[in-house]
C-alpha cells in the first residue's frame, strides 16, 4: 500500500512527462545515430546468402581463401580499367553491393580466425613475456597480471566462434547519451522522493510517526529502485529493439567472440547473454548511483548543497572517465566512478585488470563489488540514520538579496534568474561544451573525399592570384589532359569554374582563395543548425520561468500599481537579451577559434571579401576578416532576436513545461529535421524530408545563417523581422502594464 502511494507521489506533476520526454528524445536521437550504419536491403540479402556461419576452423580458412580470391579479381579489374584509361567508369549498383559484401566477409572471417589464434597463443605469449626480466620480477604486478591473464583465458580453448555482423551491437554500445539521460532521470527521481520533504521539514515530522521512520524510508528507496529498473528496461530495451530492427543484431545463440571488439571477454558468452548482462549491469549501476544520490539528498535535508556536491561529483567522474589514461592504476579511478561504471563496453565487453596494491583484479569484479557496497552502505545510511542538521546560511543570503534589490531592479532580475532559474548552471554547461567541442574540432583530422583532396592540391597553386596572373594560370590548367582519375578531372573543373568566376564577377581586387575551407569557416549549415539548437535550448531554460515567479506568488498584483511596474518588464527583457547574446557569443566564438586553428594554414584574412561568392554583392569594401566579424555580430543579433521571441512566448505561456514544448515545436524540432535532411546519406526518411518537409522549414535558416541564405529572400526581410520583434516587445510591455494578474 505504501509503495503504491509513494509511486503515485514520485510520478506526480511534471515528473512523468519529463521522463517521457527524455525517453522520446533518446528514441529519436538514437534512430538518427543508427542511420549511417543501416544496411541496404539488397546488400543484407546478398550477405546472408554468401556468409558461412560455421565454427569449424578449416572451413573458415577455405571460405576466407575464396573471398580473398574474389577480392583479387575485383582489384585486377579496377587496375585494368585504370591502365586502359577508363577514368569515367562508374560501377553498377550490383557490382558495388557485391564488392561491399565481399570486403565485409573478408573482415569477419579474419576476426573469427584471429580469435582462435589469440586463444591458442595466450600461453605462449605469457611464457615469452615472462622470459624478460622486466616482467618476471617476483611479487610484481606485471608477473601476476601475465599469469592471471593466461589462467583466465585457459578455459576459452574449446569455444567455437562464428562470423557475425557486429556493426549494430558495436554502434549500440558506443552511444553514451542514453547513459547521460539515465543518470539525469536517476537524479530527478531521487530529488523528487527526498528533496521536497527534506526542504519543507516534512521529513522530520514523518520520522516521529509510528510508520513514518525506517519503514517508510525503506519503502521510498525501494520505490525509486523499482522506477529506475523499469526506466533502464525502457531506455535500453528501445535501443536494442531499434538496433535489431534497423541495423541488425548478432544471432542470440552465437558466441560473441566472433566479433573483434568482444574477443577479449574471458568467459563463454553468446550475443543474447551479452545483451542480458548489459541490461542487468546498467540496472545495477543505475540503482547504485540512485542510492548514492538519495543518501546525499536525505542526509542534507534536500538542501541546494546536495545539488552542488552531486553535480561536482558527476563532473569530476566525467573528467576522470574521459581524460585519465588506460593504465592499470588509473583504470581504478577512470571506471569506478559515477560515469565510468556505466561503460559496459569496458567492464563487461573487455578484459582488464586493475593494479590494486600490486595484485591484478578484474575490472568487472571490482565494479560489481563497488556497486554492491555503495548500494548497501547508502541504503543503510538512508534507512537507519536520521538526517543531519545541515542548513544553508539563509540570513546572509537574504541580506544580500535585499541589498541587491535596493540597488537596481535589473540587478535583482539578474540575481533571480541566476539563482531561481539556475542560469549559471546553463552557462557553465554551455561553456564546457564549447571548450570541449572546440578542442576536439581544432585537433581532429579532416578526412577529405578524393575530389576535395584534388581541389585542395590544385588550389594551393592558385591561392592569392588575381587579374592577369590568375587568367594565365586558368588558361594553362584548361589545357591539361593528364588526369589519372575521374575525381581529379572533377577537381580541375571545380578550380577552373572558381577561377573563371573570380575573373568575371569578383572585380579587380578579388583573389583566388580556398572556397571549400573558407566555406567551412563561414557557412557550414550543419554547424549553424547545431549551434542554433544549443542556444535555443539554453535560452528556453533560462527564460522559461521568468514570469512564473510573480504569477505563482501573486506578486504581480502588488507590482502592478507601483510606479516602477514598467521597469520590471524592461529589466526582464534586458536580462533575456543579455543572456541570449552571451550564449550566442560563447558558441560562435568557440566555433570560429577552433575552425581557424584547424585551418591554420588558411590564407586570405586581409584579402577582399569579394573573393568569396557570398560577398560579391556586399555594398561596402571589406576584408575577409571584416566579413567574419560582421557575420559574427549578425549571429549574436540573431541569438538576441531568438531570445526576444522566446521571452515574449514565456510571457504568454507561463508554465515552464508547456513553454519548453512551444520552443521545441517552433525552433528545436525544425532544426533537428533540417539536420537530418542535410545528412549525406540516402534512405526513405531523408528522401521524404528533403522533398516534402524541408521547403516549409527553411525559415529556420533566417535565425541560424542569414548571410548564407540572404539571396533567397528579400533583402529587407531581416530588418523587417527585427522591426517586428520591436513592435511585439512594445505590445508585451503594454500587456504587462495593463494586466494586474
Amino acid at each position: 500500500m505504501l509503495i503504491r502511494y509513494e509511486l503515485r507521489k514520485l510520478l506526480s506533476g511534471r515528473m512523468k512527462w519529463l521522463l517521457l520526454l527524455m525517453f522520446a528524445a533518446n528514441f529519436v536521437i538514437y534512430y538518427l545515430y543508427l542511420i549511417p550504419v543501416s544496411p541496404v536491403k539488397e546488400e543484407q540479402e546478398l550477405y546472408e546468402q554468401m556468409v558461412n556461419r560455421t565454427g569449424d576452423r578449416s572451413a573458415l580458412e577455405r571460405e576466407l581463401g575464396a573471398v580473398e580470391a574474389q577480392i583479387d579479381v575485383l582489384e585486377e579489374e579496377a587496375l585494368r580499367r585504370l591502365e586502359s584509361g577508363e577514368t569515367d567508369y562508374v560501377p553498377s549498383e550490383e557490382e558495388e553491393i557485391r564488392s561491399n559484401v565481399v570486403y565485409k566477409l573478408q573482415e569477419e572471417y579474419r576476426e573469427v580466425l584471429g580469435f582462435y589464434s589469440f586463444v591458442d597463443d595466450v600461453e605462449d605469449r605469457s611464457r615469452n613475456l615472462l622470459s624478460f626480466s622486466i616482467f618476471s620480477k617476483e611479487g610484481s604486478f606485471s608477473k601476476r597480471n601475465i599469469e592471471k591473464t593466461a589462467e583466465d583465458f585457459a578455459g576459452m580453448r574449446g569455444v567455437e566462434a562464428e562470423p557475425q555482423d557486429g556493426a549494430g551491437l558495436e554502434r549500440m554500445q558506443n552511444f553514451p547519451l542514453t547513459d547521460v539521460l539515465l543518470l539525469v532521470a536517476v537524479g530527478m527521481l531521487s530529488f523528487q522522493i527526498f528533496g521536497t520533504e527534506g526542504r519543507s521539514g516534512m521529513q522530520k515530522l514523518l520520522n516521529t510517526t509510528v510508520r513514518g521512520g525506517k519503514k517508510l524510508r525503506l519503502v521510498k528507496v525501494s520505490t525509486v529502485s523499482i522506477c529506475i529498473i523499469l526506466y533502464v528496461l525502457a531506455l535500453y530495451g528501445s535501443n536494442m529493439w531499434q538496433t535489431g530492427t534497423f541495423v541488425g543484431l548478432p544471432d542470440a545463440g552465437a558466441e560473441i567472440h566472433g566479433i573483434m571488439e568482444f574477443r577479449n571477454i574471458p568467459f563463454p558468452c553468446t550475443a543474447g547473454e551479452y545483451l542480458l548482462l548489459t541490461l542487468l549491469w546498467k540496472a545495477a549501476a543505475a540503482c547504485a548511483a540512485g542510492m548514492l544520490f538519495q543518501a546525499v539528498i536525505y542526509r542534507m535535508n534536500g538542501a541546494k548543497a546536495a545539488w552542488i556536491i552531486l553535480g561536482a561529483g558527476t563532473a569530476l567522474s566525467f573528467l576522470c572517465w574521459f581524460y585519465l589514461p588506460a593504465n592499470p592504476v588509473m583504470k581504478t579511478f577512470r571506471y569506478l566512478n559515477l560515469i565510468g561504471i556505466f561503460d559496459t563496453g569496458e567492464i563487461i565487453g573487455n578484459y582488464q585488470n586493475l593494479n590494486l596494491f600490486t595484485y591484478p583484479v578484474q575490472l568487472r569484479i571490482a565494479a560489481v563489488v563497488l556497486a554492491v557496497l555503495v548500494f548497501i552502505l547508502c541504503a543503510g545510511m538512508t534507512v537507519l540514520l536520521p538526517p543531519s542538521e545541515f542548513r544553508m546560511p539563509e540570513r546572509r543570503r537574504k541580506r544580500t538579496v535585499r541589498r541587491k534589490s535596493r540597488d537596481s531592479i535589473f540587478f535583482y532580475e539578474c540575481y533571480k534568474n541566476l539563482s531561481k532559474q539556475k542560469a549559471w548552471l546553463v552557462f557553465a554547461v554551455l561553456l564546457f561544451y564549447a571548450v570541449y567541442t572546440g578542442i576536439n574540432t581544432a585537433g581532429e583530422t579532416e578526412y577529405l573525399s578524393k575530389q576535395d583532396y584534388g581541389y585542395e592540391q590544385l588550389a594551393k597553386q592558385f591561392i592569392g592570384q588575381r587579374g592577369s596572373e590568375l587568367e594565365k594560370s586558368v588558361e594553362e590548367l584548361a589545357g591539361r589532359q593528364d588526369f589519372t582519375s575521374s575525381e581529379e578531372a572533377m577537381a580541375v573543373q571545380r578550380v577552373l569554374a572558381q577561377g573563371t568566376d573570380v575573373l568575371e564577377n569578383g572585380g579587380e581586387e578579388a583573389r583566388f582563395v580556398s572556397e571549400r575551407s573558407w566555406g567551412k569557416v563561414f557557412f557550414d549549415q550543419d554547424v549553424e543548425l547545431a549551434n542554433l539548437l544549443l542556444y535555443v535550448l539554453c535560452i528556453a531554460f533560462s527564460v522559461s520561468g521568468m514570469f512564473q515567479f510573480e504569477i505563482r506568488s501573486r506578486m504581480k498584483r502588488l507590482i502592478h500599481p507601483t510606479v516602477k511596474n514598467g521597469r520590471v518588464f524592461w529589466s526582464k527583457l534586458g536580462v533575456a537579451c543579455m543572456e541570449s547574446a552571451l550564449y550566442g557569443a560563447v558558441l560562435w566564438a568557440g566555433t570560429y577559434i577552433s575552425l581557424l586553428i584547424k585551418y591554420k594554414d588558411l590564407e586570405g584574412l586581409a584579402w577582399p571579401a569579394c573573393s568569396l561568392p557570398e560577398f560579391r554583392d556586399f555594398p561596402a569594401w571589406i576584408t575577409i576578416a571584416g566579413a567574419l566579424a560582421i557575420v559574427f555580430i549578425q549571429r549574436i543579433i540573431s541569438a538576441v532576436l531568438t531570445g526576444v521571441i522566446l521571452f515574449l512566448a514565456a510571457q504568454i505561456v507561463t508554465v515552464p513545461a508547456y513553454f519548453i514544448a512551444v520552443a521545441a515545436v517552433g525552433f528545436l524540432l525544425p532544426s533537428a529535421v533540417l539536420l537530418i535532411a542535410n545528412m549525406d546519406y540516402i534512405n526513405p526518411l531523408i528522401i521524404l524530408l528533403q522533398g516534402s518537409v524541408e521547403p516549409f522549414l527553411r525559415y529556420i535558416y533566417i535565425f541560424s545563417s542569414w548571410f548564407s541564405v540572404r539571396q533567397q529572400y528579400p533583402m529587407l526581410l531581416y530588418p523587417a523581422l527585427c522591426a517586428g520583434a520591436v513592435l511585439l516587445v512594445w505590445a508585451g510591455s503594454v500587456r504587462w502594464k495593463e494586466s494586474g494578474a
